[in-house]
């Protein structure tokens, strides 16, 4: 893809956005090193080029524009900076990371069913927006530590006009009401890959548990369980409360393993002993209850 070819492709995008890739390709052809920045705004034209939307502004904090997913229009107000929103939207978009997933509930369950689905993790509520995009009547927990992601969050919700979810401040672990840190591990970088950190002081953050979550947003059963939580998934899968009158309430578990973290087998040896059977194994693994 030359230069010429790039912007032509770009009418809604503004004409700093033009000028931003412009230096992008230039410094390329030159091999000199591009700021994080300009990659950023590259990675977005490929998100938007794969997933038929347009970018329709940019500043130096601020990406907008449109995707759409399964052909439902999704608007974005992303933040520019380094591994920021713009990879959680690649990650999306790009490499599909929950295509699959959600073809096996739109499979299942006509757009009008009411899906009761929590997404631990939920960073800028990427997952969830998608999610209210196919299933607009679904009913959804979000749990996110991270104040600046929840904030996004809501931003995202406002754009796309969607009724604002179950939303819980917290980490998620086996036991609800501990103190805890945000770091970002070995992994993390900008905004993104926080790791929850116990504390023995106050810290105004908590934790909340699965049960917990049951109960304050009166789900009887969980169609979908999605966790990314940074290498916390063992302690909640491992843990006392997720036991089998637990998971005899949730039809599907979509969980990213943090092989670097965790024990992977452990996990697994957890969910087929409570009756899952894993029906697809990727960067996200996805795990249906055989009873449901």
């Amino acid at each position: 893809m030359n230069l010429l070819n790039v912007l032509l492709q770009l009418p809604n995008i503004t004409w700093n956005g033009r000028r931003t890739m412009f230096y992008y390709y230039l410094k390329k052809i030159l091999t000199l090193k591009v700021s994080k920045k300009e990659a950023n705004l590259k990675k977005l034209v490929i998100c938007t080029k794969k997933g038929n939307g347009q970018i329709t502004g940019v500043s130096d904090n601020e990406y907008k524009g449109y995707v759409r997913h399964f052909d439902k229009k999704i608007s974005f107000s992303l933040r520019n900076e380094i591994f920021s929103d713009v990879g959680i939207l690649y990650e999306f978009i790009v490499q599909g990371e929950y295509n699959k997933l959600f073809a096996l509930a739109r499979q299942k369950y006509s757009p009008d069913h009411q899906l009761n689905i929590i997404d631990a993790g939920g960073n800028i509520g990427l997952f969830s927006i998608f999610a209210m995009s196919n299933f607009p009547k679904c009913q959804i927990a979000y749990i996110e530590p991270d104040n600046e992601a929840k904030l996004q969050f809501e931003k995202l919700l406002k754009l796309n006009k969607r009724k604002s979810p179950f939303i819980f401040a917290n980490g998620l672990a086996n036991d609800p009401e501990n103190n805890i840190l945000l770091d970002h591990g070995p992994r993390g970088q900008g905004n993104a890959g926080f790791v929850t950190r116990k504390s023995s002081k106050f810290t105004g953050l908590t934790t909340t548990s699965l049960e917990e979550i049951f109960k304050k947003c009166e789900f009887n059963e969980v169609n979908i369980l999605k966790i990314d939580i940074e290498g916390s998934e063992e302690e909640v899968i491992l843990g006392n409360n997720f036991n089998q009158e637990l998971a005899s309430r949730i039809e599907i578990v979509a969980i990213e393993i943090h092989d670097d973290q965790v024990d992977r087998k452990k996990i697994e040896a957890k969910l087929f002993s409570l009756g899952f059977e894993k029906i697809l194994s990727e960067r996200v693994d996805i795990f249906k209850n055989k009873y449901k």
